[in-house]
């Protein structure tokens, strides 16, 4: 069981870090040189997963901040 405040931590930590997962997506899925020595087979293949992850962590990050403000929102102290 968590309190409330430190489930508000721990979702607020996993906020952060799908925040911080987005743009070194972005990144690498532009940087030529990350993919230099690779097939363009390859590359394409990299870049689609690099694009999955992108748009999985932006759906995960607005999950949870809509979880974080119904937690805060709530009366609850325990879950």
């Amino acid at each position: 069981m968590f309190t409330k405040e430190q489930l508000i931590a721990k979702l607020e930590l996993i906020i952060e870090e799908e925040r911080t997962a987005i743009p070194l997506y972005s990144k690498y899925s532009s940087d030529q040189f990350f993919f230099r020595g690779f097939s363009l087979e390859k590359v394409a293949k990299m870049k689609e997963a690099l694009e999955i992850l992108r748009v999985d962590s932006q759906r995960h990050q607005e999950y949870f901040e809509a979880l974080l403000s119904d937690i805060k929102a709530s009366p609850k102290n325990v879950y």
